[in-house]
């Protein structure tokens, strides 16, 4: 039998060429398996694993240095304020996108009774995140994957919030003539041949992260069918790459929409454009 402390640093060994972040991988993996918090774990250094435990804990450091995602080994991925599940059928969060959420809530308070589109929702983590925030809103989340909206519903059960209505729907495909007063997006913006889809991120569900040759394709489609689907006023966010937001602003600019500007994430790089049409 062995101690929580030699197999972390068994597992620090094993993952330090794979990750960036060695003890915190295998100390959030080892976590999982023990069911305990992170905390508790390292109060607890000289606790002995069984036999079971240990095997598990070997079997999903082996997947984690082939590159699987810790997000998808634990099942979860924490968001905002949420505690989200997660798995091979959705995207992972990620903390850019909640520059997303940031740049909503700051448009529209609580008093403003709106109506909200999130496309392709996914987990249902920025659908959430508003809903969290702004229990008057009404919102919508569409996804083309049946299976990710099973994820996103349980998701909102899991956390008691009752003014999101998942949907499945290709984009606007089965919204027909609604309208909203915010539409917000996390689309694909990745291009086909970016190296970044030779990282961990393969493991992604591709449709999630590819937008044709350029990466433009769904960001562009979205822009331009969205103008449809807004109130007088209303306003659309997306997000997108770290080098695509003078390309975004420029479709906006072409199809009229007004206010149109970009915001910073954490790494002071362009990643959520808006605008607001007439």
């Amino acid at each position: 039998m062995k101690n929580i402390s030699t197999m972390l640093q068994e597992a620090v060994r094993s993952l330090t060429l794979h990750s960036d972040t060695p003890y915190l991988d295998a100390s959030l993996l080892l976590a999982e398996v023990l069911n305990m918090d992170r905390l508790s774990l390292l109060v607890s250094q000289a606790k002995q694993l069984s036999s079971k435990e240990m095997t598990r804990f070997k079997q999903i450091i082996k997947l984690r240095a082939k590159g699987m995602p810790v997000a998808y080994l634990t099942g979860r991925k924490a968001f905002w304020s949420l505690d989200l599940k997660v798995n091979l059928d959705t995207l992972i969060p990620r903390p850019e996108t909640e520059v997303l959420v940031e740049a909503a809530l700051g448009l529209f308070s609580n008093k403003d009774a709106i109506v909200v589109a999130d496309l392709g929702t996914g987990s249902g983590a920025i659908a959430l995140a508003l809903a969290l925030e702004r229990p008057a809103w009404k919102i919508t989340g569409v996804d083309i994957s049946q299976a990710a909206l099973e994820i996103a519903s349980q998701n909102a059960l899991a956390h008691g919030i009752q003014n999101v209505l998942f949907k499945k729907s290709n984009w606007f495909g089965k919204l027909k003539a609604e309208r909203f007063d915010l539409i917000v997006s996390n689309p694909p913006y990745l291009s086909e041949k970016d190296p970044y889809l030779n990282t961990d991120i393969r493991y992604e569900p591709r449709d999630a992260l590819v937008s044709g040759k350029s990466g433009l394709e769904s960001i562009t489609r979205l822009i331009l069918q969205s103008k449809k689907h807004l109130n007088a006023g209303g306003w659309l966010i997306l997000e997108h790459g770290y080098q695509q937001g003078p390309m975004v602003r420029d479709i906006f600019e072409s199809q009229d929409y007004l206010n149109i500007y970009s915001l910073d994430d954490l790494s002071n790089q362009e990643r959520v454009s808006l605008a607001q049409i007439s």
